[in-house]
């Protein structure tokens, strides 16, 4: 991580938005670490679909490794606010920690049942 390394580290975002209209939203795309060769990026999206509903979308790529994402929807019914929040990673980025302990193995490197 760029933060206890020793040197130059060089960030660019740019950021967007739009506040005309009933669908307003904005946003911003991040590249961190330019200048290393574990550079990252960054994206988060925000918009109003009506005056009672909005979502927002973020992506990261930490040192162009992994890859992690969120999603949040708000819908507004009368005084109520009701929400739903969705975040995940590739499969591949996973880490199962029983084949480091001699455990089982995961359910995709199980060895056939017959034959």
């Amino acid at each position: 991580m760029s933060a206890t390394r020793p040197g130059l580290a060089l960030d660019i975002t740019q950021s967007y938005s739009s506040l005309a209209g009933g669908k307003r939203y904005r946003g911003d795309l991040g590249f961190t670490d330019v200048n290393r060769n574990d550079w990252g990026l960054n994206f988060n999206h925000s918009q109003e679909f009506s005056s009672t509903s909005r979502g927002t979308i973020t992506l990261e790529l930490p040192q162009h490794q992994s890859l992690f994402g969120s999603a949040y929807l708000q819908q507004q019914f009368g005084t109520l606010n009701a929400g739903v929040n969705m975040y995940g990673q590739p499969c591949a980025a996973r880490h199962d920690h029983r084949h480091q302990r001699g455990g089982s193995l995961p359910r995709d490197h199980a060895a056939p049942f017959l034959g």
